[in-house]
């Protein structure tokens, strides 16, 4: 018998909206959160300390320009962030606070 189909609806109500300066502190900890539980599998601990690191060291920047940035919440709480890439059309990076993986956010 096949597995049910995965629904593509969030399993909580989200907002999405363009990251704001501000949101940056906690950005930074939702990518931590996100790569630790989302990596930990694959990575060792330290390959997934120098992929947080790599962001973070960015991401204020970033949240400015040349990416578009946007997050997910729920109820005034971040859990996920995506960074788009116009010029390359692409999605640079997404990421799904640990608490929220697995319900749908990233599908949004």
């Amino acid at each position: 018998m096949s597995a049910p189909a995965r629904t593509l609806v969030p399993r909580v109500p989200l907002h999405l909206r363009r990251a704001r300066f501000v949101d940056g502190p906690e950005l930074g900890r939702l990518i931590e959160r996100a790569i630790e539980r989302g990596c930990r599998d694959t990575y060792s601990a330290a390959q997934r300390r120098a992929v947080y690191v790599s962001y973070a060291q960015r991401l204020f920047l970033e949240l400015v320009e040349p990416f578009d940035t946007f997050v997910a919440e729920h109820e005034g709480t971040l859990l996920g962030v995506a960074q788009l890439d116009p010029k390359a059309a692409r999605l640079r990076g997404l990421f799904v606070d640990d608490r929220a993986q697995g319900h749908g956010v990233g599908r949004a």
